[in-house]
């Protein structure tokens, strides 16, 4: 589902600053009763966040809203509220996106018009359009629908059927994930996105790693509440010997990490805050940090991406100019080491 990862990159993108729009967190009633994985982003709750509002800031004047409001009649500061993202098949490009957001029809369906193959069908009180898309690197093309769904919902999903199971699973005549299902779970507070994963091990993956093969679930969530940014993950495990394994490898990240931030104590800070627990089958690793910490990291590697983007577009000015002006230099000969020290 290529073009639905494109648009929800997108829409991210395009975040705004308002904190006053109510908020859009999960709701199981969503989502289809098969489905064996699931993701939500809360935008709502990302506007909230402090970290989010000084990045955006720094960016208030990039034209990305005014885009989004001329193409789609959309405001970011207060039209877009939630996502919830699923599918039957993990590892696969099918399944179903729910955008609430409220945008201007008319000017969306003008819009879709213009979509190779589109096409309209009815479906009880329901509009569904379809058309083909061409992924952008690759020359396979496959069906993708969608259809607005009361005043302030958006459906997506690969295929014309999945549509209609999912606008049933609105409607409330085909069966949704309930309270006790394997997907279900606490949402915390400040929550701006989650992803949960069943049945990867058995899942018919191209390429699957070991890892996978020993997975028997896995999901996470980020986000922010009062001033703290926070990221929680749970594993669960076909083999306990995997489970203690895993940690190790953890524990070898965290300590890369103090190497790379070095004598920043701030960097210190939110490396030392990341804790594991192995029980049994189960991994869990628990992570939480004052948000001004996290931003000033943040700003500091944003700065750094920009200078090194500044660097590779003069790189290739640069080379064309002295296109073809090699000085001849001697190549320098390689320093003798010991054989237990060359690796």
């Amino acid at each position: 589902m290529r073009s639905q990862r494109f648009w929800a990159v997108s829409f991210a993108v395009l975040l705004g600053m308002s904190a006053t729009a109510k908020a859009a967190p999960l709701d199981l009633k969503h989502v289809s009763a098969d489905a064996t994985w699931l993701g939500h982003v809360d935008f709502d709750a990302m506007r909230k966040s402090i970290v989010v509002q000084k990045y955006m800031e720094k960016y208030k004047g990039s034209g990305g809203m005014e885009i989004a409001k001329k193409m789609l009649g959309l405001d970011p500061e207060k039209d877009l509220h939630g996502m919830t993202f699923y599918g039957k098949e993990i590892g696969k490009h099918k399944g179903v996106m729910i955008l609430h957001a409220k945008v201007n029809r008319d000017r969306v369906m003008g819009m879709a018009k213009m979509l190779p193959r589109h096409q309209i069908a009815d479906y009880r009180d329901h509009k569904l359009h379809s058309w083909t898309h061409t992924p952008r690197h690759g020359s396979e093309t496959h069906t993708v629908a969608a259809a607005f769904y009361g005043n302030e919902w958006i459906v997506l999903a690969s295929s014309v059927d999945e549509l209609k199971q999912a606008v049933d699973v609105l409607d409330g005549k085909q069966p949704s994930l309930t309270r006790d299902s394997a997907l279900a779970g606490t949402v915390p507070a400040g929550s701006t996105m989650l992803m949960r994963f069943e049945g990867v091990s058995t899942a018919k993956l191209p390429d699957k790693c070991k890892v996978a093969k020993q997975t028997q679930s896995f999901r996470f969530v980020t986000g922010e509440h009062e001033g703290t940014s926070f990221y929680r993950a749970r594993a669960t495990m076909t083999n306990e010997a995997v489970v203690g394994q895993l940690r190790e490898i953890l524990e070898g990240l965290r300590a890369l990490g103090q190497i790379h931030v070095g004598d920043s104590k701030t960097g210190q800070k939110l490396v030392d805050a990341l804790k594991f627990k192995a029980d049994g089958m189960t991994l869990t690793i628990l992570w939480s940090a004052p948000a001004e910490d996290v931003w000033t990291i943040v700003d500091a590697h944003r700065k750094i991406f920009e200078e090194k983007m500044k660097q590779h577009r003069g790189w290739g000015r640069c080379r064309c100019e002295g296109w073809g002006k090699h000085d001849k230099k001697e190549t320098p000969k390689k320093k003798q080491v010991p054989p237990e020290e060359d690796f």
